[in-house]
């Protein structure tokens, strides 16, 4: 048997110090076939001379073994190893596949030849769980989105396949034991720290035009939502010397496909999240940016950025009139006239039951591609959206992709709401954004109280609804996402 050295992926990025191992974790294996598009989960053999699961192989065919996942280890830990004991007679063309699937049902796997034994009989794989050796390792499928560090604080599945590689016909009968696996953890001091893509757009801003900094950072964040421990923050310096303080934000990216109108479908997880800024020069001339980020106790200064905006017609934000204030004007007393139109979510699954004869068609976000355009020729300016519990609201129970209860900022939801902003922002319409709709913490009408993530019995930590206005930590965790909704 002709195979690779024994695989050690990504070593010398992966353990750049001492590792702290968290002991191999008694797993559930089954081995998992499929019959009609359904799985069918069994229970592996034990061999008799060992500690482990039997894995029987059958080429041309693959072998699925999957377990579930301890959350609370696997969210702490920075590697996986697994053992196995391989046959002599093992063919070369045999393939690994290590993969994982989050609550998200995103799958993302790495591939690589079966390892070949050390002195033991011992074939190992040890593979990376968190920072740049991850994201490069393993590689998303039906999707683009990389490992990220939020990956393994929602897994829900963890396994292996053991195949013949991508031309190989011959058959082959045999089995692998899978001896153990084992979590690492590793001393996150002395990792790289370092700010990678950086980048500021547009080249060339005007007046009134939205500058956004992106940029990546080696250093990992355990808890990219909250601020105490991810801190984004900044100061914009006006050619008047006026200083503008800014915050950060964790931002994921997604494809959007206009043409698919379920809100869960048109978006595609894509790419490696970043750190976003964004800043509005309200004045002509030279505006200088300094950048900080402080993430888990590390400190990072990013280079400081100076640009010049170029003149532009902008009478700046609205305000309160300051002489008749039952009207708005902006900020250079140019007065505004506000036209409004109600479109707090593209549909309501109460119409069907009301007036099922209506033509109402759910046309998801492609619903505002297709109005806000409509609502600028018909000299409509003032839009209210909901960031309800079924539409545009970043925390709820898990029914949805992304959703993963207080303290998660759904991704999805962000970007859908960012892609609101942006085109109200290019068809001249102010938008009127209520964060909570009634039926969130209302118990009788409309009450949507025994789905919502602060219930305790949705794992949340209030017994009634009433909690939400006196509860501190509710105070606490309203306020973290006010902070997050300001600034994105």
């Amino acid at each position: 048997m002709t195979r690779l050295p024994s695989i050690h992926l990504l070593a010398s990025v992966f353990f750049l110090c001492a590792g702290l191992a968290m002991g191999g974790l008694p797993q559930e294996w089954r081995l998992r076939t499929w019959q009609n598009g359904q799985p069918h989960l069994t229970k592996p053999a034990v061999p008799s001379d060992a500690d482990g699961a039997l894995l029987p192989l059958s080429f041309p065919g693959r072998t699925e073994c999957v377990t579930g996942v301890d959350l609370n280890a696997w969210s702490r830990a920075t590697g996986v190893v697994l053992r196995f004991k391989a046959p002599d007679t093992l063919p070369s063309h045999a393939i690994l596949t290590i993969f994982t699937k989050d609550g998200d049902d995103l799958w993302r796997q790495i591939r690589l030849p079966f390892p070949c034994p050390d002195q033991n009989g011992v074939s190992q794989a040890q593979l990376p769980l968190a920072g740049r050796a991850a994201v490069q390792a393993w590689q998303p499928v039906g999707h683009q989105a990389t490992w990220s560090p939020l990956t393994t604080r929602h897994l829900q599945e963890f396994g292996c396949i053991v195949e013949s590689d991508t031309g190989h016909e011959e058959k082959y009968q045999g089995e692998v034991t899978l001896l153990k696996m084992e979590l690492t953890q590793d001393s996150l001091l002395g990792w790289p720290q370092k700010v990678r893509d950086l980048r500021c757009t547009p080249a060339n801003p005007q007046v009134g035009q939205i500058v956004e900094v992106s940029f990546r950072l080696d250093c990992w964040p355990t808890a990219p939502f909250d601020s105490g421990r991810t801190n984004i923050h900044g100061t914009a310096t006006a050619p008047d010397s006026t200083v503008t303080q800014l915050r950060g934000y964790y931002h994921e990216g997604f494809l959007y496909d206009r043409d698919v109108h379920d809100k869960n479908r048109c978006l595609t997880p894509d790419g490696e999240p970043c750190f976003r800024l964004r800043y509005c020069p309200r004045a002509p001339g030279r505006h200088t940016l300094d950048i900080q980020a402080d993430i888990d106790g590390a400190h990072f200064q990013l280079p400081a950025y100076s640009f010049d905006a170029l003149p532009a017609a902008f009478h700046g934000y609205l305000q309160v009139d300051r002489k008749q204030r039952r009207f708005f004007e902006y900020n250079d007393g140019t007065p505004f006239l506000g036209i409004g139109m109600n479109v707090r979510s593209p549909f309501d699954n109460r119409y069907r039951e009301v007036a099922p004869y209506s033509l109402w068609q759910d046309l998801g976000l492609a619903a505002y591609d297709h109005l806000f355009p409509r609502y600028r020729q018909c000299g409509i300016n003032v839009v209210e959206v909901w960031m309800s519990s079924w539409w545009l609201a970043l925390e709820w129970i898990h029914d949805s992709p992304g959703f993963h209860g207080v303290g998660h900022y759904n991704q999805y939801r962000a970007w859908m709401l960012d892609h609101i902003v942006r085109l109200a922002e290019e068809n001249g319409i102010k938008l009127i954004l209520v964060i909570n709709n009634h039926g969130k913490f209302a118990m009788h009408y409309d009450t949507e109280w025994g789905r919502n993530p602060f219930n305790v019995k949705n794992g949340g930590y209030l017994t009634k609804c009433e909690e939400y206005y006196t509860n501190e930590r509710a105070r606490q965790d309203t306020a973290q996402q006010g902070s997050i909704e300001h600034v994105s």
